[in-house]
């Protein structure tokens, strides 16, 4: 098998040299590999990506994605205390959340309809707060991790879905009122009112823009702990790969677990001064 010819002085050189014998120059058959990779690194060495490995990690960039993680799960945590607060706290101010119906099941009053309202429409705009935060987080990553491109693409669509809530909800705890009202007439009463039926209708279509923002919300999480799991990989954080699953069965534990694992990747990216930034140049200093 023939060997390269220098570029720069034309010397033949044998076959799978990478620099010329004669005068050092690197030959086209070495350039065409990728230099090896530090010890214990990962990623794209060079502006050359190994075949399994994890795109490089940045100070620049993962610092302020850790931080924005962190502050979405602190607004999280902190939304959901809020909601808890307002039900069970406000339930107790109001004293008795059903009214009682002769003949028929207790039905919610006004006032509580108008607690759950609150509280509902608090904890959406939190979580509305939350999936800002960690869409721009997602965003950064994006142009340097690929893996990055569908939560960020899908997080939007569970922003419309808590817009949709944020709409349908005070609409459906609105006409649910004079529902209630027409269904004590009827329990009281052998004749159920006709205007009853015309309440059914703005009934039915809040709870149609409901079920479609909860639907829209289903997607954009799903996309949302994606993304999650994905930072839970680039950083190697067990922490953040629990905080993601418990994020789905006890969301208040989760997102704690979310801070403590952001926290840990932070402290471990701080402490290294050896920090590869993607393209495999190290950082000055």
């Amino acid at each position: 098998m023939a060997g390269s010819g220098c570029p720069a002085c034309g010397s033949p050189n044998p076959p799978g040299a990478s620099f010329c014998y004669r005068c050092g120059q690197l030959l086209p058959s070495a350039a065409a590999y990728p230099p090896p990779p530090p010890p214990g690194f990962s990623g794209p060495v060079g502006g050359w990506t190994y075949p399994g490995s994890r795109p490089a990690l940045s100070r620049d960039v993962d610092v302020p994605v850790l931080q924005r993680v962190q502050l979405a799960a602190i607004v999280s945590v902190v939304g959901g205390l809020l909601s808890a607060v307002l039900v069970f706290g406000g339930g107790a101010l109001i004293g008795s959340f059903p009214i009682g119906v002769s003949g028929g099941a207790p039905l919610p009053s006004n006032s509580t309809l108008e607690l759950l309202d609150f509280s509902a429409v608090a904890g959406l705009a939190v979580g509305l707060t939350s999936l800002v935060l960690m869409r721009s987080a997602f965003a950064r990553l994006r142009p340097i991790d690929p893996g990055f491109a569908t939560p960020t693409s899908l997080i939007p669509v569970a922003m419309a879905g808590l817009i949709l809530l944020l709409v349908g909800l005070p609409f459906l705890f609105e006409t649910l009122s004079p529902v209630i009202q027409c269904a004590s007439m009827a329990n009281n009463s052998t004749r159920v009112p006709t205007s009853c039926s015309a309440q059914l209708g703005p009934t039915l279509a809040a709870v149609g823009l409901v079920l479609i923002g909860a639907i829209l919300a289903l997607v954009g999480y799903i996309g949302l702990l994606l993304g999650l799991w994905r930072l839970g990989t680039r950083h190697d954080s067990a922490l953040l790969k629990v905080g993601t699953i418990l994020a789905i069965l006890v969301p208040f534990v989760g997102y704690i677990l979310l801070w403590l694992g952001c926290r840990e990747a932070l402290r471990r990216l701080t402490a290294s001064p050896t920090m590869w930034r993607p393209g495999g140049m190290p950082p000055p200093g």
